[in-house]
């Protein structure tokens, strides 16, 4: 990851610029992830809490399922669990986490977020100035 993380900053740095570019990307040993709108994460490490889902009710004991030594990042659009300390990306910003932990941070502050594409009809992508 120590090689890869600035390059892959960098490419992503480029594609952003043409439109909101988040992804998660993982070669088996790193997970890199990206926010140019609306990522949040969560680092857990023991002792693991009950975790109550947002859009259910539903708590899962995470201790139970967890080792005293594991260490987990969950990260996703929006926070899944309440009561925890879910963090927001900055737009722009790239991490990097090897088992569980943030090892690297880059924030590209020339990153903005886009306005949704209004051109969608159904499935497929309409360009202006055609009718649907």
């Amino acid at each position: 990851w120590q090689e890869l993380a600035s390059h892959i900053a960098e490419i992503t740095d480029g594609i952003a610029r043409h439109g909101n570019f988040n992804y998660l990307l993982s070669n088996g040993e790193a997970l890199y992830a990206h926010c140019s709108n609306r990522l949040h994460m969560l680092e857990r490490r023991h002792p693991f809490p009950t975790a109550r889902l947002v859009d259910c009710d539903v708590e899962l004991d995470l201790g139970a399922i967890n080792a005293p030594d594991d260490q987990i990042v969950v990260i996703a659009t929006d926070p899944l669990t309440s009561e925890e300390p879910w963090q927001a990306f900055e737009t722009g910003e790239c991490k990097v986490f090897v088992n569980g932990e943030q090892v690297w941070r880059h924030v590209n502050k020339s990153t903005r977020v886009f306005a949704p594409c209004t051109n969608w009809v159904g499935r497929a992508w309409k360009p202006e100035g055609v009718s649907a």
